[in-house]
């Protein structure tokens, strides 16, 4: 079931992407990269089958990358449909409450927002829409030895929203994303099977996007 959707979410990302890869005057297709100042949710653990105990209540805003590609389909003079496929790397450290050690749980996805712009004026957009996030890879860094055991969804939804300039082939923009309810990963620790929790990887971030048009 996993692999089929993925197979549905990359067959539906390079069609809506493929659309626009035209010769029609205002469509455009080209590649973009950037970083991203992600935070995620609680950290939680339970001991010999308690009940879960919030032991972090979230990450501050940290360092990510994104490369991927995008189209641009316009609508009329002023507005435009901009699809992109972006690879997400992101990394959420935890400082638990009562310990000196640090866990970070690393995340790769594979996102598909769809974006609708309006020009304001000149160079100067203002864009808005969903983001589709395929969960890829998910890992804990621990001195506790904790290892992931599942993901309660692999396939998630948020939405975007941000400004965007473009000179000519180039284009700049500055977003904010958030991630719809919760995502529980869940671990348990290969030295002591007792200890176990979740973390939500509910995603908050902020992206600066470079693009550049190739058609």
């Amino acid at each position: 079931m996993k692999n089929l959707k993925k197979a549905a979410f990359l067959a539906a990302a390079f069609t809506l992407i493929g659309l626009t890869g035209n010769a029609q005057k205002g469509n455009a297709f080209g590649v973009k990269g950037g970083v991203n100042f992600a935070s995620a949710g609680e950290f939680r653990t339970a001991f010999f089958g308690g009940s879960n105990t919030t032991r972090s209540d979230g990450t501050n805003l940290e360092f990510g990358y994104h490369i991927g590609v995008f189209g641009k389909l316009s609508l009329g003079d002023k507005f435009y449909f901009r699809p992109e496929l972006v690879f997400t790397k992101r990394q959420h450290n935890y400082s638990i409450v009562e310990s000196e050690e640090n866990e970070s749980l690393n995340i790769s996805s594979l996102d598909m927002p769809l974006l609708v712009g309006v020009k304001i004026v000149g160079p100067v957009s203002f864009f808005v829409g969903p983001s589709l996030h395929y969960m890829l890879d998910e890992s804990i860094d621990s001195p506790g030895d904790l290892n992931i055991r599942d993901i309660e969804n692999d396939l998630t939804l948020g939405i975007n929203l941000g400004v965007a300039v473009s000179f000519n082939k180039l284009g700049i923009d500055l977003r904010y994303e958030r991630g719809f309810g919760e995502n529980l990963v869940s671990f348990q620790s290969d030295i002591n099977q007792s200890f176990s929790g979740t973390i939500d990887t509910t995603v908050s971030q902020v992206i600066l996007c470079l693009s550049y048009k190739i058609l």
